[in-house]
This record gives C-alpha cells, sequence and structure tokens, in this order.
C-alpha cells in the first residue's frame, strides 16, 4: 500500500499521497485545530475501503477523534467525530467529560478485525466496533489529576494491555482485567512522563518503555510482564555505544527479528541489533530532527514521521556481500555449495565441469541489477548475470584448471536503488584437491576412496569430483591423475 497520510496544524490529516509519499495533495481543510495521533485499520481487502481514524486537540471538556471508512471520504467534512464536548462537534460514544487528557491524547489499535481501538484520558477505553462505542477497561481514574500519555496492546493478545502516564507511572494487565495493576511499585522506572509504552509483537510478556527526559536513560524493558510486578531494566546501552540522554518519542522493535529495535529520539534514529545492549545512529541523510513515529514497510524500509520535515525512508540493512559459493548439481544426488569465503582461506573447486561453473552470490538485500568480469585468471563470464531476491548468479566458461580466479562484482543495485561499492569474489580451480589444501595429494586420494561407494551428501560431495551424484573408482582415477598439482 503506498497511501500515505500526514498529520499537522492548522488541519488535521493535512494531505495525502497516493505514490508513497512523492507528491502530496491537502486534506480534511474544512477543520481546524492541532492534529495528533492517526490510525488505519490494518484489516482492509484494498486500499479504498479503508477505516481511518485521528485526534483531535483536546482539553478537559471535549476530547475524541475522527474515523472514516473509505479513502474517499477522507476529505473535508466526511469525519465522523466521536467523543464529548465541544457543543455537539462529537458524536457521544462512551468517552465522558470532564477529565484530564493531554493536548495529543493517546489513540492506539490492538489486534482483531476490526482491530480494536484504544484511546486515552484519565482512563483506558476500548472499542470493538470501530470506535462506535467506548468501553472503560480501567479504573477511573487511574491516578487522580493524572492523564494517560501512552497505550501499548500487544499484537499478539488483546488483553495484554500497558499504559504510561504523565507522571511515570505504568499500569497493566495480562487478562484484560479492571483494575489494572501497578506495574512498577518501586518506582525503578523514573516519574517522568512516558513517551511510548511497546509490547514486543513476537512475546506478550516483553515490552519496553520510553521517557521524555533528559539526563537520564530513557529506555527500559522488561521481559517478564505477566510477573507481580514486572523487573525493569534500562537497556540504553553504554559510552560510545549509548544512546543520548534525551526524550525517545517513539520505539518499534522488528517484527522479523525482535532484537532489532529503533529508538526516534529529539536528533533523529538510533537501532540496536542486540536488544538494546549497543546502539547507533541509524541510516544516513536523515536531518537531525525530532522523530515522533515508526513502521517498518512491506519492502523492508524504515518510514519515518518527523515533526517539522515531513517523511523519509530509509533502506533497513546496508547493501552487503553475505556469502559466495560455487554451485553444481550432482545428478539425482542433489546441489550443493563450495563456501567462497570473502577473508581467511580461499574457497577451492574440486569438481570437474569442462570449464563451466556457476557462482552464486547472496546479498543483504534484494538485488536487481549489476555487472561481472574476470579481473584475474583464464575464463570468462558467460552471458549477463541473473538475480532472484537477494542472489545474483554468475555463470563462467573456458575456466582453465590449477589457477586463482578473481571475479569482479561492479555497479549490483538492489531494490532501495543503493549501489555496492565494487567488490570482488575469488576462487581457486583445483579439480581433485578434495580436501581444499591447494595442493593434490595422497590425502585426497585416500579421502576419495574412503567414500567410494557411499552416497553423495553434504558430508562428502568434495569427493564426487565428476559432480555425476556418485562416488566410485571413476572419481579415484580423476584424483590420482591429478596429484601433483597445486596452486600456490
Amino acid at each position: 500500500m503506498n497511501t500515505v497520510y500526514l498529520g499537522g496544524s492548522p488541519t488535521i490529516i493535512s494531505a495525502k499521497s497516493t505514490d508513497g509519499g512523492l507528491t502530496f495533495t491537502d486534506h480534511e481543510t474544512g477543520v481546524h485545530g492541532e492534529g495528533g495521533y492517526s490510525v488505519i485499520d490494518q484489516n482492509a481487502a484494498d486500499t479504498t475501503n479503508v477505516t481511518m481514524y485521528h485526534t483531535y486537540s483536546n482539553q478537559p471538556n471535549f476530547m475524541g477523534f475522527g474515523r472514516v471508512l473509505t479513502t474517499a471520504d477522507a476529505e473535508s467534512g466526511n469525519w465522523s467525530r466521536f467523543g464529548c464536548g465541544f457543543g455537539g462537534f462529537f458524536t457521544a460514544n462512551g468517552i465522558t467529560c470532564p477529565a484530564p487528557v493531554l493536548f495529543y491524547a493517546p489513540l492506539e489499535q490492538g489486534p482483531g478485525n476490526p482491530n480494536t481501538l484504544y484511546f486515552g484520558s484519565d482512563v483506558l477505553y476500548r472499542s470493538a466496533n470501530s470506535g462506535v462505542t467506548m468501553a472503560k477497561v480501567s479504573q477511573e481514574p487511574i491516578q487522580t489529576g493524572v492523564p494517560i500519555s501512552s497505550i501499548g496492546i500487544s499484537p499478539q493478545n488483546d488483553n495484554v494491555r500497558l499504559v504510561g502516564l504523565r507522571n511515570g507511572a505504568l499500569f497493566g494487565t495480562i487478562t484484560g482485567a479492571v483494575p489494572l495493576l501497578n506495574l512498577d511499585p518501586g518506582n525503578t522506572v523514573p516519574n517522568v512522563p512516558v513517551a511510548r509504552t511497546v509490547i514486543d509483537p513476537n512475546s506478550q510478556t516483553t515490552a519496553y518503555v520510553t521517557l521524555s527526559a533528559f539526563g537520564i536513560p530513557n529506555v527500559y524493558r522488561t521481559t517478564n510482564l505477566n510477573a507481580a510486578p514486572p523487573t525493569w531494566t534500562a537497556i540504553s546501552g553504554s559510552g560510545a555505544n549509548a544512546l543520548p540522554q534525551i526524550p525517545i518519542n517513539a520505539l518499534l522493535v522488528d517484527p522479523s527479528n525482535s532484537a532489532n529495535l529503533y529508538a526516534g529520539t529529539d536528533i533523529g534514529v538510533f537501532a540496536s541489533t542486540d536488544s538494546g545492549a549497543n546502539w547507533a545512529p541509524f541510516g544516513s541523510g536523515l536531518p537531525r530532527v525530532a522523530v515522533f513515529d515508526m513502521l517498518i514497510t512491506p519492502a523492508q524500509k524504515l518510514r519515518i514521521a518527523t515533526h517539522g520535515r515531513g517523511l523519509w525512508e530509509l533502506p533497513l540493512r546496508p547493501l552487503n556481500v553475505i556469502t559466495a559459493v560455487s554451485r553444481k548439481i550432482h545428478g539425482s544426488a542433489g546441489t550443493f555449495d563450495i563456501d567462497l569465503p570473502s577473508t581467511g582461506a580461499i574457497g577451492v573447486e574440486c569438481r570437474s565441469s569442462g570449464g563451466a561453473h556457476t557462482l552464486v552470490i547472496s546479498f543483504s538485500n534484494d538485488v536487481v541489477s549489476g555487472n561481472a568480469s574476470l579481473e584475474e585468471g583464464i575464463g570468462s563470464v558467460s552471458g549477463s548475470p541473473t538475480f532472484s531476491g537477494n542472489t545474483m548468479t554468475v555463470n563462467l566458461t573456458g575456466v582453465a584448471d590449477v589457477q586463482k580466479v578473481g571475479v569482479s562484482l561492479t555497479g549490483v543495485t538492489d531494490s532501495f536503488a543503493q549501489v555496492l561499492p565494487n567488490t570482488g569474489v575469488t576462487i581457486i580451480f583445483l579439480v581433485g584437491d578434495t580436501v581444499a589444501s591447494r595442493a593434490v595429494n595422497s590425502t585426497d586420494v585416500g579421502a576419495t576412496k574412503a567414500q567410494s561407494g557411499i552416497a553423495v551428501s553434504s558430508a562428502n560431495f568434495r569427493q564426487d569430483v565428476t559432480a555425476n551424484g556418485t562416488i566410485n573408482a571413476t572419481d579415484v582415477g580423476l584424483v590420482k591423475s591429478r596429484s601433483g598439482q597445486s596452486v600456490p
């Protein structure tokens, strides 16, 4: 889905893009006020019938949100408004006034179809019918005179809820029960405004809290949210690998790998690949600006919403070579690869194939184009490389035996338009060197004899030097005929 909405002031949802953010058109221009949170139901079957919500500016005597059920309705005057107060501006739905509430009242969604919807004043509200009715699912108030500043709901279980208050208190439930329990009675987490409460998308018992303060660690984690009470630990790193002690306005857990965390700070995005033990600035080109929200797109880009500098997208991973192999089909025994490391001992291709070989290079991202050529050795690249997902296949022809070959990769470009710096793959071709010692000798003959008659597998495919799926006297004879050859 390439539809993107921007919230802001003086309009609420101020702009819409249908091309992934390249161009925007004005939206909701007839309603004025401060824009707050936006939520899009994730059950849409297409890009037209989409349920969307946004909050307005809130005060103790009026609060609520707008909703449309289609993108066509996301225009001025078409939003249904639910809440309380403001002289009939809102349709009553169970939210009650007056009550302490943040100017930007938190709005969050949970799992389900439709997604459940949550709203916070000094009480937590929940709707299972797209906001038409909001039920109170906490004590009222949670704490006297203190509004909710953050709502976190488990994507796996709607009953697992964690709310943060403006004074730093944490309350929640793992069963959907009321009242919510105090989840930090010992005040391990500092008593400053809670910016975000996030429950790991892959674990109902792992949760994160971020704070809006200066001069203190601002990210905390628990891995036992089901305990009474949970144990909270600061995960802001240390030394050169620490998060700056500034407000953390957003936190994202990578759904594909929970060890990957992204923190939206007042000066940009920081990332951790080890569950918060170490942090580093993420990406290049992003301005030093407050980041208020983030998500990972299906194309594996980090989409970043900033305060004042619009939307940004950055690839999650730089383009790198992950592995390179020499690949051959061994008849009915299957396909087997010889590793070609980029460092350390050079990989040795010991199998005979008339000078024709196939190299398969895997990258950190999907790749779409690039070139290959021989920069060292006798042989040539046959045709153009082919690309599938994150792999690039290079076919070689006329490759002489008993030599080292260097294959140069140039202009390799991924689906994010990142271009890999010129790099290369080095391989030694030495038929019969079944133990990869860079010399063919009695050790190789003995190893091949020992496997003769045994089915070809990942443990012994190097002894199938004819790559026909069987190890027999032919393989032994070929190794013997090459005995004495070596590559320095």
